[in-house]
């Protein structure tokens, strides 16, 4: 009922809210006025999703990695909302986010995977041991990406 004629959970919906609170009916006061208190003390959603981007990226750093169906179930049951709600509202921001984390992952597979290989071919830790022109790097990364696709290993932080 509050938010008919506004957005979101700014200024007009807490009026509202607060409009309420002030009625005689005891139950309606108290929801209103735990709801106001709860909107104005919770972080705001930009908040909450710079804390999700984190879990994305572990999430996305899983081997094997989750689907994204479980991925919107986990953040939903951790909202307290449903997986319909949650993509109702943020399916956009959501699989965005996801793909990112994907994409990255991908990318920190391969690049750990690049740096193991030079390892194992001689190259230290010292650059100026041995420099490769950009088209060796071609090679080299052409060759971990084949050898990534057919032999992937989870990868250990520790």
């Amino acid at each position: 009922m509050c938010h008919i004629g506004t957005k979101g959970h700014g200024s007009a919906f807490l009026a509202k809210l607060d409009h309420l609170a002030t009625l005689d009916d005891e139950w309606v006061a108290k929801w209103a006025t735990d709801e106001a208190s709860l909107i104005r003390n919770s972080p705001p959603w930009n908040i909450w999703m710079l804390h999700y981007l984190v879990r994305l990226d572990d999430w996305a750093e899983q081997f094997p990695r989750p689907a994204f169906r479980k991925v919107v179930r986990a953040i939903a049951g951790d909202l307290q909302m449903s997986q319909r709600e949650l993509l109702k509202h943020r399916r956009v921001w959501l699989k965005r986010a996801w793909e990112k984390a994907r994409t990255e992952s991908t990318f920190r597979r391969e690049l750990l995977a690049a740096m193991d290989h030079l390892r194992r071919q001689g190259y230290g830790s010292g650059v100026d041991q041995k420099h490769l022109t950009e088209q060796e790097w071609k090679k080299l990364v052409n060759r971990v990406r084949r050898e990534a696709k057919t032999n992937l290993d989870p990868i250990k932080v520790g």
